[in-house]
């Protein structure tokens, strides 16, 4: 699958995972960001202990969908993020502007439980970046 293919179907699901897990976080303002890690190589400062076991030079994706920092404070400095193994383009993980996420989403029977659906909260950004 070329590039551009590639992008527009881990965009497409990830927003598919978003408005299902988490639908006040999905954002359209800005496009989303797309990027490749290798489990264990440099750029990967963010792959989990097990993740690290298991999957040594194993590739993903992380579909990023940014939000305003002048409307809203996001602790993670994100709206969501999906991720998706590069091998299989399948999606494992979500995480959302509150810095909470789910794990495990490949696995059916947790992926259809209506009740999983990440509770947004607006913060005001003032309040975390101007003294009152």
């Amino acid at each position: 699958m070329n590039e551009k293919k590639r992008n527009e179907y881990l965009i497409k699901y990830a927003t598919k995972v978003v408005k299902r897990h988490g639908p006040k976080y999905y954002r359209e303002e800005k496009p989303p960001v797309i990027n490749k890690i290798i489990v264990l190589e440099k750029n990967d400062s963010i792959s989990s202990g097990g993740m690290r076991a298991d999957h040594e030079g194993r590739a993903y994706y992380i579909v990023t969908f940014p939000h305003d920092p002048n409307y809203e404070y996001m602790h993670a400095g994100f709206a969501a993020r999906v991720f998706f193994w590069a091998d299989t383009g399948i999606a494992f993980t979500v995480m959302f502007g509150n810095g909470w996420g789910y794990t495990e989403i490949d696995q059916p029977e947790k992926y259809k439980n209506e009740k999983r659906v990440m509770p947004y909260k607006w913060e005001d950004p003032k309040k975390y970046y101007y003294k009152h």
